[in-house]
């Protein structure tokens, strides 16, 4: 799954984007600037970075109240990106 994100130049990667149906994410934003990517682990914010590579698995999302707009890209269709991508 890494080998093919980094093949890829992105930052995440969902194991059915690349034909397996499994609840499996791998995510590493080292290095990437202007991103509004936070985490916490047990409710305390901690550093990004020291926890990259990230594999999960069967993972639990809660959305955010936030909205953020940025860059999207998707490695099914590579070099195609959305500039103005909004999540919240």
């Amino acid at each position: 799954m890494f080998d093919t994100m980094y093949d890829a130049r992105g930052v995440g990667l969902a194991a059915q984007q690349v034909g397996h149906a499994l609840q499996l994410t791998v995510i590493d934003v080292r290095g990437i600037k202007d991103r509004p990517s936070t985490m916490q682990i047990d409710g305390k914010f901690v550093e990004l970075e020291a926890h990259m590579p990230l594999v999960l698995i069967n993972l639990e999302l809660k959305p955010s109240s936030e909205t953020f707009t940025g860059p999207e890209g998707c490695p099914e269709f590579p070099g195609s990106f959305r500039r103005d991508y909004t999540a919240r």
